[in-house]
């Protein structure tokens, strides 16, 4: 009998993602700006539209909606259904 491990290739280091289709590094800061865009573009958009226009699962758009609405970058006004984003100057 034998073990294989294979390496985790979705290990982030240091809040670093890896873009699966160019395998690039994406730092935090880029993948803020990302999500910046898109608002810009459609304030109505859901964090599962979100997550499929940049590719990066619910789950981490959450996270990163999260960390930029505790540090006041973005607002949500309105209901989760008929709300939209908001970017604060």
């Amino acid at each position: 009998m034998f073990k294989v491990t294979f390496p985790n290739m979705n290990y982030k280091f240091d809040d670093q993602e890896i873009d699966q289709e160019t395998d690039q590094e994406i730092d935090q800061e880029s993948i803020q700006r990302m999500i910046l865009e898109v608002i810009k573009n459609e304030p109505t958009i859901t964090r599962n539209g979100m997550a499929k226009k940049l590719n990066i699962s619910s789950t981490k758009i959450k996270h990163y909606l999260d960390k930029m609405r505790n540090s006041g970058l973005i607002v949500h006004k309105g209901s989760t259904k008929s709300g939209h984003w908001e970017i604060v100057d």
